[in-house]
């Protein structure tokens, strides 16, 4: 998963309201999150689950997020914690 992404974009993200910024970051990274989910779990419904609680667990957070460089690795990690909380329980 080779990151294209333009830093100004990302940087972009920090400058807006915590809506603004939860939004972009779903729409910018969630196929991203989903790949990751889906090679961890290789189950759709699984995958989406764990997507769900990510950015739930994201949306939580949105605050601590200050290096706008962190965050696909931030996501992915959300998403790998997750996942494995599913087998946790």
């Amino acid at each position: 998963m080779a990151s294209g992404r333009s830093t100004s974009k990302v940087t972009s993200i920090t400058e807006r309201s915590p809506k603004a910024r939860f939004e972009a970051l779903c729409a910018e990274f969630r196929p991203d999150v989903y790949r990751f989910a889906f090679w961890l779990a290789r189950d759709r419904s699984v995958a989406e689950d764990v997507v769900q609680e990510t950015f739930m667990r994201a949306w939580r957070a949105i605050d601590k997020l200050v290096e706008p460089g962190a965050v696909r690795p931030w996501l992915l990690t959300i998403a790998r914690r997750e996942h494995a909380r599913l087998y946790e329980r």
